[in-house]
Parts: structure tokens; sequence; C-alpha cells
């Protein structure tokens, strides 16, 4: 198999623009409404804080990290390297919720599992072609993935039986 690459998302895109729309707010408002000078320098400081928590945000890893998939197994790819590295050998189970195109690989300990977000199943991240990669784990888990109806992953901690 050509190896394959999911690109990851935050999980709130809007977030940064939401943030620092409202910190230039904050900013305009403290110099044009005429408030004293205490109050406009503390607008402004706010407006400043909330515009480089957006940049932050906006320079997070995450925005260019992917999901690749080959015949050796996943790994999460950051701009660091290598995040999460799972063969296919050490996949112990794998759930699938058919409805939600979503899945947990679960290789016994949770460092080492991968859970593949949708409706319904919260992450700070989400994938890009999340329904296709889906494919191509249940295509090499084969005989370890469980169908179910709904995706709710162990706990963080608990181990597969």
């Amino acid at each position: 198999m050509t190896p394959q690459r999911f690109r990851l998302r935050p999980a709130y895109p809007w977030l940064p623009w939401a943030l620092g729309g409202f910190g230039v707010l904050c900013i305009v408002f403290g110099w044009l409404a005429g408030v004293g000078p205490r109050t406009r320098w503390t607008e402004t400081a706010a407006g400043a804080v909330l515009v480089a928590l957006a940049l932050w945000y906006l320079r997070s890893p995450l925005w260019r990290s992917a999901v690749e998939v080959d015949d050796r197994g996943l790994r999460v790819v950051g701009p660091r390297g290598v995040r999460l590295e799972l063969p296919w050998r050490e996949v112990v189970r794998v759930r699938w919720a058919r409805a939600d195109q979503t899945c947990y690989i679960d290789a016994g300990m949770a460092d080492k599992s991968f859970l593949v977000p949708g409706p319904g199943v919260a992450a700070p991240y989400r994938i890009e072609g999340r329904a296709a990669l889906c494919d191509l784990v249940r295509a090499a888990c084969g005989e370890r993935v469980e169908e179910v109806a709904e995706l709710a992953p162990p706990r963080p901690g608990k181990v597969a039986p």
C-alpha cells in the first residue's frame, strides 16, 4: 500500500479568528469610546493579550500535523517528527462506529492508542478524510475490528481485556 496522509486540524478552527477579532474590538473601543486613560490602557492590554492568544493558537503544531498510514502501521507526524507510531501488529482491537465513521484503535495502552473523532466523539483535533482513514484501518486490522453502534473509547489508563 502506498502511504496515505490525512491532515489533522484543530477542533475549533474558528477560535483564533473570534479571539483576534474580539481583541481588536477591545483595542478600538478603548481608544474611540472616550474613556479615561486607565480604562483605555486596560482595554488595550486585554485586546493585545487576546490577539497574542489568537496568534499562538494559529502557530500550534497541530495545524501542521498529519496521520500517515501504510503497510507497517499508523503514524502521527508533526513538525518536530513522529509523535505516535502504532504498528498494526500491536493493535489489540479497533472499535468502529459505521454511522459516525469514527474508530478507536486500541493498542492496550492509552498512550499508544489513537482516536479518529467524529460527531459525538470529542477530541481536540479533527481529521480530514476520516471515513477513508477508518476504511484503511479496518482493512489493515481485519478480524480485530469490532463494530459498535456508538463509539465511546475506554477511559485513559484502562487496558483492553
